[in-house]
């Protein structure tokens, strides 16, 4: 795997991070998001992260990262 890819995948794994600090912040009820705009903005916006960071990893050579991949990433 090439350090581009793993330096992606860390990226994604910290801006899941953020979203369960945001969770942990402003709490985990659906009303509490809807009715939050700083919450929603700031959630959207790290999924739209990794949403830009998984597609440059798909499309980066076309291939999928295997769960033993992914797993020796994140250990």
């Amino acid at each position: 795997m090439a350090n581009k890819d793993i330096t992606r995948l860390k990226s994604v794994i910290d801006y899941c991070q953020k979203i369960e600090e945001k969770i942990n912040k402003y709490g985990n009820d659906i009303d509490d998001f809807i009715d939050n705009s700083e919450y929603r903005d700031l959630c959207s916006f790290y999924v739209l992260q990794i949403g830009e960071q998984t597609k440059k990893l798909i499309s980066g050579d076309n291939k999928k990262l295997s769960g033993d991949k992914l797993e020796q990433v994140v250990l």
